[in-house]
């Protein structure tokens, strides 16, 4: 029988968490929600009693384990990768596999200590470079690095709402044979290993390129005039905002401009920038940068620049996220949530919520005009942006404004980009429909017709009662 779920909560705790103040949640309909707010021990327990979902992320800085994502149901590169990371001195001991609930497998180390997060990723880049030597057949993305600072890692021993099959979506560990140990209590022999070691052993390897230093999903090849025009969107493994930081900040490390260039492009291409603009944008950007981080002259990157931007706006690449959704799933609590803010905020954070929903990439951002939300509140043009900078100012949202720009002489700015803070209600009950995806105008509609499906035979007239009720119950939680 399986131990007190408080015990596994705090083993769990103590081999996986640094970064607290953010995670996701995964929806019924296996999409993640990404929550800037405080994961705390009674989540990890509804976790593990399979009422919940959650992943997690690292700090930009410190990481406590290292995770070899397999995105495929591949046996034989699992196998590999025990057998890179024996030769490099790491035991089999000291490795633990879970099911991913779907197709793949999550081989993890757990480290006694925190360890700078640049160093995990340096063993990553050498274990991922050599077992896709052994299996050159497979795609590089097909193993990724986990834990990161921007994309969230769920937990293991929970479900995978993804996946309906009863029998095949709990995320156990697997023995050598990789089949399940459904039990909790596999967890609470896991030993890390001693920190020394760790760094012992990835002080001996040899530096190997990353494709991508912090996200390791690779853009397309750099030859885009010959080869991108099957590749029409693509995934960087970068957020919005951190190419806007790449914009902002500027180059940081030597080997990186050109990649750099062709990220800003394709950032520029998916914000509706004509093409001469992000030349000369790109240029200027380039003419700014610090020469320790690039040796090639400026005639030459205004060459490339001049390459990168005409394979990118001929074959019309764009980032591949925030593509809509035709269809949402929408929770019993995602509605009580929204309850508990201020009346005259309701529909304006309706049109948010909805509109994340159907747009958001993997991160929670998306773009959204202040005329949308004003259609699909819908209200007037000033309410809407008056609503915006207070939900801002309440953190209800994290807004991450564009710049003024300028089209010849005249100037424009265009979507922002929104990343909603709700703080989740965790109520009873919780139930979520799916429904198909609603248009701009429906909005409104859609939130009335949610409501009368989540909350039936006239409970959603008590809706305030349910609300008060899930909130002294966090407040008492919380205390």
């Amino acid at each position: 029988m399986d131990n007190d779920i408080s015990v596994i909560a705090k083993k769990m705790k103590n081999l996986f968490i640094t970064e607290r103040k953010k995670y996701i949640i995964q929806n019924e309909d296996g999409s993640y929600t990404w929550i800037n707010k405080n994961l705390n021990d009674e989540m990890i327990g509804l976790h593990l009693g399979r009422k919940r979902t959650y992943g997690i992320f690292c700090g930009a800085e410190l990481t406590k384990f290292i995770s070899f994502d397999v995105d495929i149901p591949s046996k034989k590169v699992v196998r590999s990768i025990y057998q890179v990371l024996n030769q490099i001195g790491i035991s089999s001991e000291f490795i633990h596999t879970s099911w991913s609930g779907t197709k793949g497998y999550h081989v993890d180390v757990y480290f006694s200590s925190t360890i700078g997060y640049p160093k995990m990723v340096q063993l990553y880049n050498y274990v991922a470079s050599k077992v896709l030597q052994i299996h050159s057949d497979i795609d590089k993305d097909k193993i990724e690095c986990r834990p990161s600072p921007t994309q969230g890692l769920k937990l293991p021993l929970g479900i995978n709402r993804k996946n309906k099959d009863e029998n095949s979506n709990i995320c156990w560990y697997v023995n050598d044979e990789l089949k399940p140990i459904e039990t909790l209590d596999y967890i609470l022999d896991i030993k890390p290993i001693d920190i020394s070691q760790i760094r012992a052993i990835i002080k001996r390897l040899p530096t190997i390129k990353s494709e991508c230093i912090s996200e390791h999903k690779p853009i397309a090849k750099t030859d885009l005039s010959k080869n991108a025009s099957h590749n029409k969107k693509i995934k960087t493994g970068e957020t919005l905002s951190s190419l806007e930081n790449l914009f902002k900040n500027g180059l940081w490390q030597k080997g990186t401009r050109h990649k750099s260039l062709l990220k800003l492009a394709i950032w520029l291409n998916t914000r509706n920038h004509r093409r001469e603009s992000c030349e000369e944008i790109l240029r200027n950007w380039m003419r700014n940068q610090k020469k320790e981080y690039y040796d090639t002259p400026l005639e030459i990157c205004y060459k490339e620049i001049s390459r990168i931007v005409e394979g990118v706006y001929s074959n019309n690449i764009v980032l591949g996220k925030g593509k809509a959704k035709t269809m949402i799933a929408v929770s019993r609590n995602d509605l009580l949530t929204i309850h508990q803010y201020p009346k005259k905020f309701h529909k304006t954070i309706n049109a948010i919520f909805i509109h994340s929903k159907r747009f958001a990439d993997e991160n929670g951002q998306f773009y959204m005009t202040y005329e949308q939300i004003s259609e699909a509140a819908p209200c007037s043009l000033r309410t809407a942006v008056s609503h915006i900078k207070e939900l801002e100012e309440l953190k209800v949202i994290k807004v991450m404004r564009s710049p003024i720009l300028f089209d010849g002489e005249t100037p424009y700015n265009l979507p922002n980009t929104y990343e909603l803070n709700l703080d989740f209600i965790d109520g009873d009950n919780d139930t979520s429909v799916t429904i198909e995806a609603p248009k701009l105008d429906k909005y409104g509609n859609t939130k009335i017709e949610l409501i009368l499906k989540v909350f039936p035979d006239k409970e959603w007239m008590d809706i305030d009662n349910i609300l008060k009720k899930a909130s002294l119950k966090r407040t008492k939680y919380k205390k």
